[in-house]
């Protein structure tokens, strides 16, 4: 007797080596078989559509869902929704050192931006009125997080020659920099200068800042300092930024 069931174990056991567990179906097809709806054929291999509500795991370890037949360790046919708190409207799916993935925006998905107009009224600075130290230009721009190369050129009419300078910020009333950092040495301190003569000239830079915050609106102030004037609508003026890697 025991010599028989020594002898029926030995002729089991390739079977029970490759037993395949189906759910669903009567024709499991890998290791383990799920077929949700039920509809695969008995007699033959489900086609496309009838494998769309299938989940199969193969002896390999490859992981099939909606695919009967795998070859990476894991296929999908059909949609699929990751959620970790990271996800919005644009995004893309990245990964850090680690491989693990998270959602964020990338600058070549990301235009540049054209800076807005909040104002068209001739902007004046006097040498009496020095305690505020810089005045909104009226332009301004809203920046997501990242790296951009903020642009600015603005032509002011200088009544004395001096230098002037020009400031990011994310106050309209004072230089601020909350939610974002510039990239340069000089970091809080950085600034657009020039040495401009009377008459007509133009006050330029750019600076590449990165958006800490998930975003912020951005004002171009220019110093308060000396008797100048300063035309929003000039056609000469320019303020953008552009996404960078």
């Amino acid at each position: 007797m025991k010599n028989s069931k020594f002898y029926l174990i030995i002729i089991l056991l390739p079977f029970l080596g490759y037993s395949q567990v189906g759910i669903g179906t009567a024709l499991p097809l890998h290791l383990v078989h799920i077929d949700a709806k039920g509809n695969n054929p008995i007699d033959k291999l489900p086609s496309i559509d009838e494998a769309k509500d299938d989940f199969v795991v193969t002896k390999e370890g490859n992981v099939g869902i909606g695919v009967v037949n795998p070859v990476n360790k894991l296929e999908i046919n059909g949609a699929i929704r990751i959620k970790n708190g990271t996800e919005g409207m644009g995004k893309i799916l990245i990964s850090d050192k680690d491989g693990i993935g998270k959602w964020e925006k990338v600058a070549y998905d990301i235009p540049t931006l054209v800076g807005q107009l909040e104002g068209k009224s001739i902007v004046t600075s006097s040498a009496g009125a020095a305690n505020q130290s810089h005045i909104f230009s009226y332009y301004y721009v809203i920046l997501t997080k990242g790296r951009w190369l903020v642009n600015s050129g603005i032509n002011l009419k200088m009544s004395t020659s001096m230098w002037i300078h020009s400031v990011l910020s994310t106050l309209k009333t004072a230089k601020e920099q909350n939610g974002f950092k510039f990239t340069t040495l000089a970091n809080a301190s950085t600034a657009n200068a020039a040495r401009l003569k009377v008459g007509n000239g133009m006050l330029m830079g750019s600076s590449v800042i990165e958006v800490t915050a998930e975003n912020i609106t951005l004002y171009l102030l220019i110093e308060k300092n000396g008797n100048w004037s300063f035309d929003p609508e000039a056609a000469q003026n320019y303020f953008y930024a552009s996404p960078i890697l």
